[in-house]
């Protein structure tokens, strides 16, 4: 529901971190750990590897409006992002690995980047939990 209290605050996230009146400057790309993908292999994380930014998303829910089911967030993709995530979290002893059989962004990464960044002009990195 676009007009409940949860979806009026997040639409308001952006402009108050990064408005006219924000207190920092926009970021050059977001980074999403989805409490939605646990990663296929346990002890690794994963990086989602879209196969393009007009990837379709994915929808992993049910019994919702038909529109919900048409949504996109075409979000440009950043190659080097993705390796220095990489390069970042295994400098760390993390072990990750990027995964190119998930084909796109889950509904916990695209449903609140719908409401705070509709124009989706900023590229988006979503990492998996732990499996």
């Amino acid at each position: 529901d676009r007009n409940s209290p949860a979806a009026i605050s997040l639409r308001g996230v952006w402009d108050k971190l990064y408005g006219a009146r924000g207190a920092f400057e926009p970021p050059r790309a977001v980074l999403v750990v989805s409490a939605h993908w646990e990663g296929s292999t346990p002890g690794k994380v994963e990086v989602l590897e879209r196969p393009g930014p007009n990837a379709p998303l994915l929808f992993d829910y049910y019994g919702f409006p038909p529109e919900t089911y048409e949504y996109t967030y075409n979000a440009p993709q950043d190659r080097a992002l993705t390796d220095r995530v990489l390069e970042l979290l295994r400098g760390a002893g993390i072990r990750a690995e990027t995964n190119a059989g998930r084909k796109s962004f889950d509904h916990g990464v695209y449903i609140p980047l719908l409401l705070m960044r509709p124009q989706a002009d900023v590229p988006i990195l979503q990492v998996s939990l732990d499996a």
